[in-house]
C-alpha cells in the first residue's frame, strides 16, 4: 500500500512556524544561560574576599612607611601563604629580617575580615632595587584564589609633604597628626 501524502501551502506554513518557534526557544535558552552565568560571575566579584598589599606612608612627624595587607573584598579571606623574595624584605627592614618575615608568618593561615588591615613598618631609603613581588593565595572557604602585587617602592619619594608648623615642637606633633587624619578622611 502505497500512502500518497500531499502538503499543502498551509502545511509548509505550519512546518516554519515550528521551526521559527524551536529556533526562538532554543536562542532564548542560550541567551538565558549566558545571562545567568554572567550575572553568578558578578554575584562572586562584588562579594569575594580581595586581599591586596600595597605600600602606604603616614607623616606625622616625619614619614613612615609601611607594606599595607588589607582585605579590600566583601567578605571573610583565609590567607593560605603569602610568598615573596626574602632577601628584598631583608633590605627593606632594616637588616632585621627575623622580624620581618615573622609578620608575614604570622598572616600564613589567618582570617582577614571585609576592609581589616595590618601595617609592617619598612624603611626604602637607599634600595638598590625599586620593586617587590608578593603572591598572595587565600580562599573565601569555597574556592581559592591568587593575588599578585608588584609594588614600586620609591613611588613617593620625591613627592614633597607640606605642613603648616607652629613654633611649639608638642604643637607642631598635634598639627602634623591632625593634618595627617584629615588627608586620609578626604
Amino acid at each position: 500500500m502505497i500512502l500518497n501524502i500531499v502538503i499543502t501551502i498551509s502545511d509548509w506554513i505550519q512546518i516554519g512556524i515550528a521551526i521559527i518557534t524551536l529556533v526562538s526557544v532554543i536562542i532564548s535558552l542560550i541567551i538565558a544561560i549566558l545571562t545567568l552565568k554572567q550575572n553568578t560571575r558578578m554575584i562572586e566579584n562584588s562579594t569575594k574576599p580581595s586581599v591586596i598589599i600595597y605600600k602606604d606612608i603616614l607623616d606625622i612627624n616625619s614619614p613612615l612607611e609601611y607594606l599595607v595587607i588589607k582585605n579590600v573584598g566583601n567578605s571573610l579571606a583565609y590567607i593560605t601563604s603569602i610568598e615573596f623574595d626574602k632577601t628584598k624584605l631583608h633590605k627593606i627592614s632594616d637588616g632585621d629580617i627575623k622580624e620581618a618575615t615573622k609578620a608575614f608568618d604570622f598572616l600564613n593561615n589567618s582570617t582577614l575580615a571585609p576592609q581589616q588591615l595590618y601595617r609592617i613598618p619598612i624603611n626604602t631609603k637607599d634600595l638598590e632595587f625599586d620593586t617587590i613581588t608578593f603572591d598572595i593565595f587565600y580562599s573565601d572557604g569555597v574556592k581559592k584564589y591568587k593575588e599578585q602585587n608588584t609594588i614600586y617602592l620609591k613611588q613617593d619619594q620625591k613627592i614633597p609633604y607640606i605642613k603648616q608648623h607652629q613654633s611649639n615642637n608638642e604643637l607642631k606633633v598635634i598639627s602634623n597628626a591632625i593634618q595627617e587624619l584629615i588627608k586620609r578622611i578626604s
